[in-house]
């Protein structure tokens, strides 16, 4: 076994924390419940951690390792030229070197001795190149998963309060950047502190957006909803060579795309999009399944000096029909925006997802025609008041082509109620997607509009569940399907 020996220079961390036995005064708290305070192996703390380790993949140019990064300045050596690298601007600088000429052999050449700093903030001064490759090979291979989560960050400063064992205020910390926060976490993994957020604070996007938060809950389903929501670009060069129109179109064909969110002068929109995928064709044409049907348009990706664009035209859909500046791109995400607005588009690719095509099959088959019964809704209930009664009488359809009706057996066949369905994956979690055109006459049939979570489907029974922002069950809806 092969032992390393690492010389570190341990930063004290006395200012963070100074904890006394001899306060004169302590502010007595109601003790706060579990989903106040972090505890040292929840969920929630280890997210805080990750999204706080320091990426390293910053200068992969130069260290060709995403777990450390080179402190600056540094020389380098690059194909023979020698460039001191103070700034993050001068990356740029060896990229344009690399890429003077097509057929060469790029090298860089670190000039040691060198200080690296490791994913958890130790510094260490490198005296060879030897003792970087002992460090560099523990780092995961170019765009491999690791631990650490880049797709949102915490907008600082922010603050904890601090508990002794008796859950008495002894401190209010304030941390003003990553470096502090994952130490203070670590501390808090280790049982050392007893703390919790002071709420509300601000996490930021990837995409330069910004999303509040107010207590545990929305912070670990936000982060967990964005962690993996990004190109985090551990590759080895620098910026992404990648963002290409080429790429962009071929993203686009792959598969159908959900709106997952859609925000129009500052208005959410995206309730119209419920069940209603997208679908880019080649010679730029875009279809949008409503109720069934495809509508067509057309979709244009242009290049400006503001980056790429992508202009979507349908009929009747005045809130798509924007020059949408694509910010973030990847095979099951793209995010635009532009001024006031802002589009996400998730992909759909049902095909090779044996739970969704299984719902699929539940719901498609258990149909024997108008009058041999169907899927009906046998308990509807809005926070905690039972409203079953409203929807007893009507069988609901769904087709396979994402359309959908509830029937009136008394009115006959010619009366029902159109609308637009769609399963889907996404976060791990299965979803069903239910969108109903409602009339006078069926106006009840709005109240089932929304995304549900699937928490349990067989071919006689599906379960749904919404929930609120902050994770309490606002409605549960359950579909059971009967012949009779």
């Amino acid at each position: 076994m092969k032992i390393k020996m690492r010389t570190l220079l341990l930063i004290p961390f006395f200012a963070l924390l100074l904890f006394t036995s001899c306060q004169e005064e302590v502010i007595e708290v109601t003790p706060p419940d579990e989903s106040e305070t972090l505890s040292a192996n929840s969920q929630l703390t280890a997210l805080i951690s990750a999204t706080s380790k320091k990426d390293g993949s910053k200068d992969n140019i130069i260290d060709n390792a995403s777990c450390l990064t080179v402190e600056l300045p540094v020389t380098v050596i690059v194909n023979n030229l020698e460039i001191i690298v103070d700034s993050e601007e001068d990356y740029k600088t060896i990229e344009t070197i690399f890429k003077e000429f097509d057929n060469d052999d790029d090298k860089l050449e670190i000039i040691f001795p060198a200080k690296i700093i490791l994913s958890d903030y130790t510094e260490i001064v490198i005296n060879n190149k030897e003792e970087f490759i002992e460090f560099a090979i523990d780092c995961k291979e170019e765009n491999a998963l690791d631990d650490d989560i880049e797709c949102i960050d915490f907008a600082f400063p922010i603050s904890f309060s601090v508990y002794n064992t008796e859950f008495q205020i002894i401190d209010v910390v304030t941390i003003e950047n990553d470096k502090q926060l994952y130490l203070f976490i670590n501390r808090v993994k280790q049982g050392e502190v007893f703390a919790s957020l002071n709420f509300p604070l601000t996490m930021k996007l990837a995409d330069g957006s910004e999303i509040v938060v107010n207590n545990n809950i929305e912070l670990e389903q936000t982060i967990n909803e964005a962690k993996d929501a990004c190109d985090e670009d551990d590759d080895n060069n620098y910026g992404d060579d990648d963002f290409t129109k080429e790429k962009i179109e071929d993203y686009l064909q792959q598969c159908y795309w959900r709106i997952s969110r859609l925000s129009v002068d500052n208005l959410d929109n995206e309730k119209d999009y419920i069940g209603r995928p997208l679908k880019f064709y080649a010679n730029n044409i875009v279809k949008l399944r409503v109720n069934g049907e495809l509508v067509e348009g057309t979709y244009q990706i242009s290049e400006k000096n503001i980056g790429f664009l992508l202009e979507i035209s349908l009929d009747n859909r005045p809130n798509l029909k924007l020059e949408w500046i694509i910010t973030f791109l990847e095979p099951n995400l793209i995010k635009l925006k532009n001024a006031n607005n802002q589009m996400i588009l998730k992909s759909h690719c049902p095909d090779g997802d044996e739970d969704i095509n299984e719902i699929n099959d539940y719901l498609t088959s258990a149909w024997g025609g108008v009058w041999d019964g169907g899927w009906k809704v046998t308990s509807y209930i809005y926070e905690d008041d039972d409203q079953t009664v409203h929807f007893e009488e009507y069988p609901i359809k769904f087709i396979e082509n994402g359309y959908m009706d509830a029937i009136s057996p008394e009115a006959g066949p010619d009366y029902f109620v159109p609308g637009s369905w769609l399963a889907y994956r996404s976060e791990e979690k299965l979803f069903l997607d239910i969108q109903f055109i409602v009339s006078d006459l069926f106006s009840p049939f709005f109240l089932l509009n929304g995304r549900w979570e699937i928490k349990e489907a067989t071919a006689t029974r599906i379960e749904l569940k919404d929930y609120s922002t902050t994770g309490a069950i606002k409605r549960i809806l359950i579909l059971e399907f009967n012949n009779d």
